[in-house]
């Protein structure tokens, strides 16, 4: 990807147990396995819908964080090495939009950094709650962009969150 072309540095993160039983989770997780409402096969270090895909896998030299909850600082090592990389702008993308992508944000932003989340290059379950979750980043956290507008502004190109404000207040009206 672009970040990566150009020497940027980019962190991946993984969300899962570290037993396939889940024993480490919290106990809402906990609770959602041991009633069945959720499967901790394919979210266990090992098992394959807990690693990265082939097509964006990480370079040697590209971090990688393993998280037990929805935002990638939370009891992780993250918030520790961004400040040894000296990184102070923080683009966050991946899924769910409206749970792990909105927690990671939330928690960066309210560490200080200076945050962005890529509208088109994450997602979750319906365009309703992509948005809702869209619009209450940039309305209290930080900012949102396309991936095209982030490319534009890192070399050099001002952009700003209002044009994308109004584009989601009049969807909402329209229907």
């Amino acid at each position: 990807g672009y970040f990566r072309e150009h020497g940027m540095r980019v962190v991946y993160t993984r969300n899962g147990a570290v037993t396939p039983h889940g024993q480490e989770m919290t106990t809402r997780l906990r609770g959602r396995i041991e009633r069945g409402t959720d499967n901790p096969s394919i979210r266990y270090r090992g098992a394959p819908a807990y690693e990265i895909a082939d097509e964006i896998f990480p370079t040697p030299d590209e971090l990688v964080v393993d998280k037990l909850t929805s935002s990638a600082f939370h009891n992780t090592m993250l918030d520790h090495a961004l400040r040894n990389f000296k990184i102070t702008d923080v683009v966050v993308t991946g899924v769910l939009t409206d749970m792990c992508i909105l927690g990671t944000a939330r928690v960066a932003s309210e560490l200080g950094y200076n945050t962005l989340v890529a509208e088109d290059a994450c997602s979750t379950l319906t365009q309703r709650a992509h948005d809702e979750a869209l619009l209450m980043h940039a309305r209290v956290f930080g900012r949102v962009s396309t991936t095209q507008d982030l490319i534009t502004e890192a070399t050099g190109t001002p952009l700003g969150i209002d044009a994308f404000r109004r584009h989601l207040t009049a969807r909402y009206l329209a229907e």
